[in-house]
């Protein structure tokens, strides 16, 4: 993890955490996904991996009463490969198959065309610019414009 994606400062530009300092903090992370999974509680990440290569990325939701947030991304070297479009539609689909859940959807940089393209070929539709909403400590102190999308039952 550390070594593919979340130590790059490239990778990271856009993401609404901190690149990894070291493995360390990598490890935490694994960590606390661990511990979310056993309580079911928080954001609950899988792995994408290649078959070849093992891990590549990420994607892992949040559970919010009806809604769900999804957030996604793959290392640099398996970027454009359509990994992330298949990991984030078995998401999508399988979140919308619980009844409980009436919305997915996810948010990107206004600047982050790359994810906001799988986003759409995903099945989300954009639904519009949320001024100022996310933070992205590798790019600025300041929240930042993101475009929205989602799917909603």
């Amino acid at each position: 993890m550390f070594e593919r994606w979340a130590g790059d400062p490239d990778f990271t530009r856009y993401l609404s955490w901190p690149v990894h300092r070291g493995v360390e903090d990598s490890r935490a992370f694994i960590e606390r996904a661990i511990g979310a999974w056993r309580r079911r509680d928080g954001h609950l990440p899988w792995v994408i991996e290649d078959r070849m290569d093992g891990p590549i990325g990420s994607v892992g939701v949040t559970l919010d009463a009806h809604r769900v947030s999804l957030g996604m991304g793959i290392a640099p070297a398996w970027q454009g490969r359509g990994y992330a479009t298949e990991a984030v539609r078995a998401v999508v689909e399988a979140a919308l198959t619980d009844p409980k859940v009436h919305r997915l959807w996810a948010v990107c940089d206004l600047d982050n065309h790359a994810s906001a393209r799988v986003l759409e070929k995903s099945g989300l539709e954009y639904e519009g610019v949320l001024r100022r909403f996310s933070l992205r400590p590798n790019l600025s102190q300041a929240p930042r414009d993101s475009r929205c999308y989602a799917r909603v039952r």
